[in-house]
Order: C-alpha cells, then sequence, then structure tokens
C-alpha cells in the first residue's frame, strides 16, 4: 500500500466564524497494489470495500461545507439492515459508524462539531452504602451527584423529539437504582463504576460524574470527579 504526499486543502470561504480549524485539512490518495493468482480477486475486492467504508464514513459532504458529513448516523430506534435500500446508501452501516467512531477519536472531537450537545444533571440527591469502615457501610448514607453527558446524537439528528435524545430523567431513575445496590470502601470506586455503568446502558459517547460526600463537619462537603469514554465500537 502506498501513499501520496497529503496535500492541504484551502479552507472554505463560507466556514463559519470561529470555527476554528477544518476537520478536512487534507487531501489523501492512496494506491494499493496486490500480488496473487486469481484467488487473489476475492481478498482485492475485501480490500477495496474497506477503503469505500472508510471513505464514506469520514468524508465531508462539500469541501464548500466541510463541517457536514456524507452521512448521517442511523437515527434512535431504526436499524440500518431493515431501513430501505436508498435510505442506508445515506446512513453509516454499522461498520462505517465504527470508522466514523475512529476518526472522532483521531481528531480527539467530533470532527462535524465538538462535543457541544451536553446534558448535565446537578447535585441529584442519591443515598449509598460507603466507607472504609464497616460500620460506616452498614447504613445508607446521604451523596449528591452531578452528572454531564454527551450523547452521540446532535440536535439536529433529534427532530424535538425525546425518544431520538437520552433522557435525562431516565438517567437520574438509573443512578438512583445503581448506587443503591453499591456497597464501596471509596466514592472513588463508586463514582467509576457507575459512569462506566452509565456508559454501557445509555448511547453516550463521554460522561463526567461528580460525587460528594459529607463527613466532615468543618468542610462543605468531599468530592470526586471522573471522566469516562464510550470504547471504540
Amino acid at each position: 500500500m502506498s501513499a501520496e504526499i497529503p496535500t492541504p486543502v484551502e479552507p472554505a470561504a463560507t466556514a463559519p466564524a470561529g470555527a476554528g480549524e477544518l476537520a478536512y485539512r487534507f487531501e489523501i490518495r492512496l494506491a494499493v497494489v496486490l500480488y496473487g493468482g486469481v484467488s487473489l480477486a476475492i481478498y482485492i475486492n475485501g480490500v477495496a470495500q474497506e477503503l469505500l467504508h472508510l471513505v464514506r464514513a469520514t468524508a465531508p459532504r462539500d469541501l464548500e461545507q466541510p463541517r457536514e458529513p456524507l452521512l448521517e448516523r442511523v437515527g434512535p430506534g431504526e436499524q440500518w439492515g431493515r431501513l430501505p435500500s436508498e435510505e442506508r446508501l445515506k446512513k453509516l452501516s454499522p461498520v462505517e459508524e465504527v470508522y466514523r467512531e475512529i476518526g472522532c477519536r483521531l481528531e480527539t472531537r467530533d470532527p462535524y462539531g465538538p462535543l457541544s450537545d451536553q446534558i448535565h444533571i446537578e447535585q441529584l440527591e442519591i443515598s449509598a452504602h460507603v466507607g472504609v469502615p464497616e460500620k460506616e457501610r452498614a447504613t445508607p448514607q446521604p451523596l449528591t451527584v452531578s452528572i454531564s453527558f454527551w450523547p452521540f446524537y446532535e440536535q439536529r439528528d433529534m427532530a424535538d423529539k425525546i425518544d431520538n435524545t437520552v433522557n435525562y430523567s431516565i438517567v437520574a431513575e438509573e443512578t438512583k437504582h445503581f448506587v443503591r445496590d453499591q456497597s464501596t470502601n471509596l466514592i472513588e470506586t463508586l463514582a467509576d463504576r457507575l459512569a462506566t455503568h452509565l456508559l454501557k446502558t445509555f448511547r453516550i459517547q463521554k460522561i463526567t460524574v461528580e460525587l460528594r460526600k459529607f463527613p466532615l463537619e468543618d468542610a462543605k462537603h468531599v468530592s470526586v470527579t471522573v471522566t469516562r469514554t464510550a470504547s471504540v465500537g
């Protein structure tokens, strides 16, 4: 496999003010040469298909509008394989979702806009069995938790419908139920477990959890904050 030296792409004149660096800065051309017999044609097709998925997942719709992706994500409740054929051509396939996610992580941000669609829950009151002494863990203690999370879907994908986003009320209830069943020595452990659980339960790409405990008479609270991101795929 060989690749030409990337050629810088001039920023579009219509780029939105304050958008910063465009996600598409280079045009990269790949040339793939495989040597072998007739049976190698199968593998050539496979390589070509993977390159096609990679390009479709990360290409802009138009260089004049470089922050608009060529393909849209499959909406909540939709299954790519059950969409009409003409609709599937406009949406990311499961394989292309992986390539899109890898591209986002390599950019350290969503190439079609920063992680700006954030939902925040401030100081949700909960109770949990937490503390190093067994006696302290025997009785549930009052805690508060603040949660910030970034759904995979952006505002433009939601169509003003609650089913197209991550419902913060359900996140709050799930948090209460999960914490209620935990018993840990450290609030650090509890915060990590909660963040991991919510990432696995909801379509969230990143989450920050702050737990506050009130063990000291001469301090307002003791807190720990953890940030976790969803794994690729």
